[in-house]
């Protein structure tokens, strides 16, 4: 539900009780991974552990990263985008890479079932008449809609390889 308020799952406090652990991988960890890892966050009230990192991470967020979602509530200021190293060490039960040219570099993820929902660079977009800000909500509302479908799946019982091949099937 954009421009509302979600359906709160139970449990607030992710850390070692989380049903499951997802990493949202793309280019520079700037736009697309952080919004699809804060709205996982906001949208399942923190029983699913998000976390989203870059092949070559940029200084900082895109400026209509914080603004777009900032449209639903959701701030960004605490996000920092980080490069893969970062999260190594973490064990993600399925990793959403967002981007062909991540994809290209990681296809793969420390045998954590890797999933492709590729979204072109909204920052590639014209910013005249507001058509770059226009590809911002449509990339936040895309994610959106997917994680709420992603939240209805059974991901308490499905073992993570067949959750994996039902997030892959998940349409835009």
């Amino acid at each position: 539900m954009i421009g509302g308020r979600w359906p709160r799952l139970v449990q607030p406090d992710c850390h070692e009780r989380c049903v499951r652990r997802m990493l949202f991988l793309s280019q520079t960890d700037a736009v697309r991974g952080p919004m699809a890892a804060a709205l996982l966050r906001e949208m399942g009230a923190g029983s699913v552990g998000a976390n989203s990192a870059g092949i070559e991470p940029a200084s900082g967020l895109h400026p209509l990263t914080h603004a777009v979602m900032g449209e639903l509530g959701i701030s960004m200021a605490a996000h920092t985008p980080k490069p893969t190293i970062a999260v190594a060490g973490i064990g993600f039960d399925i990793v959403i890479v967002l981007c062909s040219d991540t994809w290209e570099v990681n296809s793969t993820w420390a045998g954590s079932p890797t999933v492709r929902w590729f979204y072109d660079d909204p920052v590639r977009v014209p910013p005249e008449h507001g058509q770059r800000l226009k590809a911002f909500q449509t990339l936040r509302d895309s994610l959106a809609h997917r994680i709420e479908q992603l939240l209805n799946l059974p991901l308490e019982t499905a073992n993570r390889r067949v959750l994996a091949g039902m997030i892959a099937e998940l349409p835009e």
